[in-house]
């Protein structure tokens, strides 16, 4: 009996040497080893479309990796006229089959509970790969999403901050604008600005973008607050609340003083002869507003302007978002809009880890953050730059946090969001013409859309 446990004993170590040595794991099999010049695999990656792919991702993968064959399996098919498309998205991929999901923050939860996506955490560590140069919060975000677990990994984020133009802060004499200041701290800033600039056009001081509605910068406010229209479990509308009584008055009385920049589109689409009437006539660019809430890709625009406008251009810089005051230290206006995750089904996972790796890693950080695009800033922070050495943290410096505005809203029929949307912008037209009263608004905006949310669900 000695002899046959010692046996047992010695060939298990045997065994667990041979693992070890050829790379593979005990949970699963996956190999570690570097991918070999010699080994060859296809694996089918879910995006828009073949095109922009390749564009963005796959020629870049190629070039490091020549022998793994991406096939794009095209999303756009998913989109058809009087289907749900959450429905078509999962028949989609059980169909299809995919390597690589791409999926939005909402669908990596859901995949990730449902058992569809591949832990990520022993392939990282088995390949040891670097997770520190990462910022920190989308790997919070991720986890948080996935119960604890990380499913996916994105290789760009998207934020928002504060922009301010130090010309007309200067020329009123107001306090530049902080990191953490609350809604109604910029909206008070904001009411400190009027008159008009030399060609007689009107100063504001707060633009929420070109082309800024009432319902867009209340949602707005009501994300930070972290509010919602709607309770998904018990299937009730929450607009007649003090809460958001409160958000629609501070907006309303913005735009009414006139401190808030709306800018009517009645005129239809406006035609522009050079680059630099294009620019002029961007609000903030053109030195119209005071401050602007604007994501990443406004660093881009004002790099071009000041290319094209020269000294024109105001000078500017930047502080974060706006924030709650009872949770000054988080921010809901960050986003993950491509996370890429392994099917579980896959018969390719080490090809499928090696392209989420790729994309995650140094090497394509450093080859995006040369162009400020439209696909976000890299995650990996060393390579989140301002070539004139501006707040440049103000993008990531808040802790990312899921928006309750629109949380679980995949619990209610598809075609409501769009009613009840469209229901508060009349009723805020009302209030605006002095026709109602917030009160009277919000009164409204509850038993309609309680009743056409009844509606639906039968």
């Amino acid at each position: 009996m000695r002899n046959l446990r010692r046996w047992v004993r010695g060939g298990w170590l045997v065994l667990l040497s041979a693992i070890l040595l050829s790379g593979c794991t005990l949970g699963g099999g996956k190999q570690t080893e570097e991918w070999g010049e010699e080994e060859t695999a296809t694996i089918k990656v879910m995006y828009y479309d073949e095109q922009s792919f390749f564009q963005t991702y796959g020629n870049l993968f190629y070039a490091k990796y020549p022998n793994i064959n991406l096939e794009v399996v095209s999303t756009q098919e998913i989109y058809k006229p009087d289907t749900d498309y959450r429905e078509e998205f999962r028949k989609f991929i059980e169909e299809k089959q995919p390597d690589i999901l791409m999926l939005s923050a909402d669908e990596y939860e859901k995949y990730a509970a449902e058992g569809y996506l591949t832990d990520l955490d022993s392939l990282i560590k088995q390949s040891n790969f670097d997770l520190d140069g990462i910022l920190p919060g989308v790997i919070d975000y991720l986890k948080s999403r996935g119960d604890g677990k990380l499913y996916g990994m994105s290789p760009t984020f998207n934020g928002q901050a504060l922009f301010y133009n130090k010309n007309l802060f200067q020329q009123v004499g107001v306090p530049l604008p902080r990191d953490q200041m609350s809604w109604q701290e910029v909206f008070d800033l904001a009411g400190r600005f009027s008159g008009t600039n030399e060609d007689g056009q009107k100063i504001y001081g707060l633009s929420l973008g070109n082309y800024t509605t009432p319902d867009y910068a209340i949602r707005m406010v009501g994300e930070t607050m972290r509010q919602t229209y709607v309770n998904p479990d018990s299937m009730a509308v929450t607009v007649n609340t003090d809460s958001w009584r409160q958000i629609f008055q501070m907006v309303l009385d913005a735009y009414q003083s006139g401190a808030l920049h709306q800018e009517e589109m009645e005129s239809g689409p406006r035609s522009f002869y050079t680059m630099e009437d294009y620019f002029k006539e961007q609000v903030f660019i053109g030195g119209r507003a005071a401050m602007s809430v604007d994501y990443f890709y406004a660093l881009g625009n004002l790099q071009r302007a000041k290319d094209v406008l020269q000294d024109k251009i105001p000078d500017w810089g930047i502080v974060t978002v706006p924030v709650d005051p009872s949770n000054p230290d988080s921010s809901s206006f960050f986003s993950l809009n491509q996370i890429f995750a392994i099917n579980a089904k896959t018969s390719n996972p080490r090809a499928a880890w090696e392209f989420i790796k790729y994309l995650s890693g140094d090497e394509y950080a450093r080859v995006i953050s040369r162009s400020l695009g439209n696909n976000g800033l890299p995650v990996r922070t060393e390579y989140i730059k301002d070539p004139e050495d501006r707040n440049i943290q103000a993008f990531y410096k808040l802790k990312p946090e899921e928006t309750s505005l629109y949380s679980n809203y995949d619990k209610l029929p598809a075609a409501f969001l769009s009613s009840l949307n469209q229901m508060i912008r009349e009723e805020l037209e009302l209030v605006m013409k002095n026709e109602k009263s917030v009160d009277e608004a919000l009164n409204d905006i509850q038993e309609k859309g309680q009743a056409e949310l009844n509606q639906a669900k039968e």
